[in-house]
């Protein structure tokens, strides 16, 4: 009885896989956003697991690769990117960084069942720092209230730091 009620609670909070396809579309679209030239990157996507592959430059690897890891749906990135050089001199190059995708608030790629229970905890902290009161009650119930607020909202608390960094030029 136990094992079948757990069976089906899990199936309904199991988040649902998002089809190969528009992963795919999601990766592409963020492309133009991260690299300068995204016509020469090929995305490749098997469940769940995104392939890049081509040309970038040696500035934009790391953070693209990382921007693609947080697409919703992807479970893995396979970096097959090769570094290109540009033809001009480090000293003739404008330190520019790739375009940075807006600040704004970001979407948390919690599923239901763990926000839930992230609520359920929060609501549990709240309650129990409020009984407790005092010097100790009053942090642990702003937890609490922060954990429930999060969960039920699902956006970060915190502005979101960008991705990229400006260049510096080493001399």
């Amino acid at each position: 009885m136990w094992t079948q009620t757990a069976g089906r609670i899990v199936k309904v909070l199991r988040p649902k896989a998002r089809p190969d396809g528009d992963v795919a579309e999601l990766v592409r679209e963020k492309l133009p956003l991260l690299a300068s030239e995204p016509a020469d990157i090929m995305v490749e996507v098997e469940h769940g697991c995104v392939v890049l592959r081509g040309g970038v430059s040696a500035r934009e690897r790391a953070h693209l690769v990382r921007a693609v890891a947080i697409v919703r749906g992807v479970d893995s990135v396979v970096d097959l990117l090769h570094e290109r050089e540009s033809g001009a001199p480090a000293s003739e190059r404008p330190l520019t960084t790739p375009r940075r995708l807006p600040l704004v608030a970001v979407r948390a790629p919690w599923a239901l069942g763990p926000r839930l229970v992230a609520a359920g905890a929060g609501a549990g902290l709240a309650i129990a720092g409020a009984r407790v009161g005092g010097a100790l009650g009053v942090p642990l119930a702003l937890a609490g209230v922060l954990l429930f607020v999060r969960a039920a909202t699902g956006k970060t608390l915190r502005r979101p730091t960008p991705l990229v960094t400006p260049a510096v030029d080493a001399w």
